[in-house]
């Protein structure tokens, strides 16, 4: 994985130095606020047990709160709600699972959490569908949760597993008091009343453009100094990135490092540009409506996918950041199905295969013709992003040299959701995020979500392939193979093309800010990842928004 990385230089020798030059650091205030931007229309509502993108997940945090463990995260240094475990006799090792959480957690309403609380939740999801984006809460092979006294608690499980922490990781305990009518309502409760947890921040408001957050007053490890947090949301990127150059916005993330460099070139130290490793995987690429022309024939689809110069986007328009993808699983995964690399760029053979399939050059524009019909069609790419639109034009370019006329064309992001959900497009930029913990899940959630566009107009339907899930989900020794199988049936089919996996995630924050990233070092190679917003403090002299 090719990954771009701040480094930290380590100076050698001592430099003695009087108190007095000590340099002084910025002293901790509380006031001023954080407007954050996104594109895109604020969810109108939260669950915080079904939470479908990264947007979700960061907002489950700051209110609902993190888990009893804090899996891998955009933030660094989380807090954790677990006190200790409570080791069990070797014999019991992966069976049972006894822990006590920390007695000074308070929910929003200043009732303290207890462990009938975790009860309350995981009898829930024990009985009840759950999911984080791709990752589905399981809790089947939970036998019994039992309390004692008013912290500890113990998960007793049918079969062993040395690894069922990691299933705790990410879910926030509800409190009892506010959602006992959860089991009536089910998710009806989170769009009915008012949404409460013990996160370090409290909902206060919500429109069609933004949503606000206040300081939780008891939050157990310690009172955010930020008096708010504003999530702003625009329709187009180019929206975004202009309010932010107005300075109307305090934090936002950037697509591609071109458009990092021309903003810092402007800005200079107003802002600060830095990095961070992704921690969910993100993958673009192209998909098809198959349901008509050009689209409903494979050699066409394989075709494009034989001529479009992945190396070149890569290398030439999204830079450093990234790495090619040949499938919706990474080739540095141990599970990817290696065989699919193979000639993977020939525009030769496919302008061959498409001849062998009756196209044929007779246009006086040098288009393919089959039939009296030009191979030619529209790409749909979100309007107002360089890097969609870049990305557009050179597939145009290299589809071109085949005599295949792509028509790159702008559209709102809203309008290209509401386009894709109803089939009314021929191919379009997509992308799509997930964790990589549980691949059977992904291929399962990307082919019937995606793929097959649940909950839309039907778009790619392999029979084939959702009998390979009814096996998997039967039986679980299967789902190694059938990830290599679907791999293989995706390369067949090429209901998608992809493209490359997007590796950072680059931010672009208003230089007030302090303590709002953290540094990392693994292998030799230091990085950073965000401060929590709770611990983001701006100094009394540099707030721009000051309590009135």
């Amino acid at each position: 994985m090719r990954i771009v990385y701040f480094t930290i230089t380590v100076l050698a020798g001592l430099v003695m130095m009087l108190p007095a030059q000590l340099p002084l650091q910025p002293a901790e205030s509380f006031g001023d606020r954080l407007i954050i931007g996104e594109v895109g229309e604020p969810p109108a509502y939260l669950n915080p047990f079904k939470v479908n993108s990264i947007l979700e997940k960061q907002l489950t945090r700051l209110i609902y709160g993190t888990g009893l463990i804090q899996g891998v995260d955009r933030f660094g240094q989380p807090p954790i709600l677990v006190d200790r475990f409570i080791q069990p006799a070797s014999r019991d090792v992966g069976y049972i699972w006894h822990y006590s959480i920390l007695r000074n957690i308070y929910f929003h309403s200043g009732i303290p959490m207890r462990n009938r609380d975790v009860k309350f939740t995981f009898d829930y999801l024990r009985e009840n569908s759950g999911h984080l984006l791709n990752r589905t809460f399981d809790f089947s092979n939970v036998d019994s949760l039992s309390i004692s006294g008013d912290l500890e608690f113990t998960f007793l499980l049918k079969e062993k597993d040395n690894f069922f922490d990691q299933d705790l990781s990410n879910i926030p305990i509800l409190s009892e008091a506010h959602y006992r009518d959860l089991k009536d309502l089910d998710e009806g409760i989170f769009q009915d009343i008012h949404p409460m947890g013990y996160g370090p921040f409290m909902f206060e408001s919500r429109t069609l453009k933004s949503i606000s957050l206040v300081p939780h007053p008891n939050y157990a490890f310690g009172i955010p100094f930020l008096e708010r947090i504003i999530y702003r949301f625009y329709d187009n990127e180019q929206e975004m990135l202009d309010d932010f150059m107005r300075g109307n916005l305090d934090l936002i993330e950037i697509k591609e490092s071109e458009t990092a460099r021309r903003m810092h070139q402007v800005l200079k130290n107003q802002i600060k540009i830095f990095p961070a490793p992704r921690p969910e995987k993100k993958v673009y690429f192209i998909l098809f409506n198959i349901n008509g022309f050009p689209f409903d024939n494979v050699r066409v689809r394989s075709a494009i996918r034989g001529s479009i110069n992945q190396n070149e986007i890569v290398n030439g328009l999204v830079e450093r950041n990234s790495h090619i993808a040949y499938s919706v699983i990474d080739y540095t995964h141990p599970l990817f199905f290696r065989d699919i690399i193979e000639d993977s760029y020939e525009p030769n053979v496919s302008l061959g295969n498409l001849k062998n399939d009756g196209w044929i050059n007779n246009s006086p524009r040098g288009i393919l013709e089959k039939d009296g019909r030009s191979l030619s069609f529209e790409l749909l790419f979100e309007e107002n992003s360089h890097l969609e639109e870049s990305i557009a034009r050179g597939i145009k370019i290299h589809l071109a040299e085949l005599g295949i006329n792509v028509q790159p064309r702008p559209v709102s992001l809203q309008n290209k959701k509401r386009l894709v959900k109803g089939n009314n497009y021929q191919a379009v930029l997509q992308n799509y995020s997930y964790y990589d913990e549980d691949l059977y899940n992904v291929i399962k959630e990307f082919y019937f979500k995606v793929l097959k566009n649940k909950g839309g107009a039907t778009n790619y339907v392999n029979p084939l392939i959702e009998r390979l899930f009814a096996q998997g989900d039967a039986q679980p020794n299967l789902r190694k193979k059938i990830i290599s199988r679907f791999q293989i049936f995706l390369y067949q089919n090429a209901p998608a093309i992809f493209l490359y996996f997007d590796d950072e995630i680059i931010y672009a924050v208003d230089s007030r800010f302090q303590n709002m990233r953290v540094s990392y070092s693994s292998e030799k190679v230091y990085y950073y990842r965000l401060m929590p917003f709770e611990n983001w403090f701006v100094p009394k002299n540099l707030q721009k928004y000051p309590a009135p």
